[in-house]
């Protein structure tokens, strides 16, 4: 389905389950594209069907569905569900699950997107609201931020997908918190390690705010073990007084004699007599 310019489509809440028909080919699958218009998805799941009318879970058919909005368009999904949506293997990234295309803006809040080739992704986009968003079960990312900038994200859970919970990369225009990626990396390209080094004091700071008590220890460890990126490593703590290792002249090993006790310049006085 083509969106032309100045149209408005708005799917749910009254319609509570909407399925798209994945065909045998690209080109035969069920989509909804446009450019300038606006695309309100509201209380609703839209899920996906094979040719033979049974319903899929994940994405990964050679038309599965896709959402795909461009310049000038609005793309706001609230409470919703989207599931095994996006296009199989390297094609347009536009086609590869919910899309937010260059010049579009929009939200997504209280929303869920489940089984899809690619959870959700910016490409480009400018000013988009994600705010408790969970993605699980992606093929390959779970969230794809490139390019996009005034970009705002609160409350994001990413786990259980294929490839990364959240890869960004492209600028630094963006307002990141309360971000939860499970066990997987957040990843920037390795050809911008400043911009890693910036998102991950970024998130140290939203940390260190929300928890002063709590910026050293196993809260750092978990942060660590859970938001890993590529190419830019934390600095290693520096160990307590309590686990330093001792000065070599405080532990002499066996055998080594004793240091000479200090002696006095001074002549010691003579006894009288």
């Amino acid at each position: 389905m083509l969106l032309t310019p100045g149209t408005t489509l708005r799917i749910g809440p009254v319609t509570k389950k909407v399925l798209f028909t994945a065909g045998t080919t690209a080109a035969s699958g069920t989509w909804i594209r446009g450019s300038r218009a606006t695309l309100d998805v509201r209380g609703t799941t839209l899920g996906s069907v094979d040719t033979n009318g049974r319903e899929t879970s994940a994405a990964g058919t050679a038309g599965s569905p896709y959402i795909l909005m461009g310049a000038g368009g609005q793309l706001d999904i609230t409470d919703s569900t989207i599931t095994g949506f996006g296009l199989p293997g390297t094609g347009h990234a536009g086609f590869s699950g919910v899309t937010w295309g260059k010049g579009s803006t929009g939200y997504a809040v209280g929303s869920s997107f489940v089984g899809n080739r690619t959870g959700l992704r910016l490409a480009g986009s400018s000013g988009v609201r994600l705010s408790k968003v969970t993605v699980k079960g992606s093929v390959g990312d779970g969230v794809v931020l490139n390019g996009d900038t005034g970009t705002t994200v609160q409350n994001l859970t990413s786990q259980g997908n294929g490839r990364n919970g959240l890869a960004a990369g492209g600028t630094d225009q963006r307002n990141l918190s309360g971000i939860s990626t499970g066990v997987h990396q957040l990843h920037r390209p390795p050809d911008e390690p400043h911009l890693q080094r910036e998102l991950l004091q970024r998130l140290r700071q939203q940390r260190d705010q929300a928890q002063p008590e709590r910026r050293h220890g196993l809260h750092r460890e978990h942060l660590h073990r859970n938001l890993r990126l590529r190419g830019a490593h934390a600095a290693p703590e520096p160990s307590s007084p309590a686990t330093r290792h001792p000065p070599r002249w405080a532990t002499p090993s066996r055998g080594t004699p004793p240091l000479p006790a200090a002696s006095s310049s001074r002549t010691p006085r003579r006894p009288r007599r």
